[in-house]
């Protein structure tokens, strides 16, 4: 508020930068804590069904019933299913440095090959 000639003015802003968060988002970070503490517990493939239902696919467990209780195979199904959920929030970037997935960090691809020429070995 400003005071102007001793009369109060609101003065709103039009600019509100903010951050928005989806549901989906949140339920994908408390199935892959959950996965990571307890892979056991059964509110793992709940939180990352439900975000599935809302999309209309079936449950994991119809998909693959060997994925409950195996940390491997729910924290793969969370990676997927954040990757396709949230592809277009600008969060990848993130999800892989938190995951430590990136093989090469900097984006740039380095491929080596020892090619062996008579006694000698030639990075190329």
């Amino acid at each position: 508020m400003q005071v102007e000639n001793g009369i109060f003015q609101i003065v709103a802003s039009v600019f509100r930068p903010s951050i928005v968060f989806r549901l989906a988002e949140f339920y994908l970070l408390y199935a892959e804590a959950l996965n990571e503490v307890d892979p056991s517990n059964a509110m793992v493939l709940k939180y990352v069904n439900m975000v599935r239902k809302r999309a209309g696919i079936p449950k994991l467990e119809i998909l693959n019933p060997s994925i409950f209780g195996n940390q491997e195979l729910q924290r793969s199904a969370i990676r997927r299913e954040s990757r396709v959920e949230l592809c277009t929030e600008g969060q990848r970037y993130f999800d892989v440095r938190r995951w430590m997935i990136a093989e090469n960090p900097s984006g740039k691809e380095k491929n080596w090959y020892r090619i062996r020429v008579g006694n000698t070995i030639k990075m190329a």
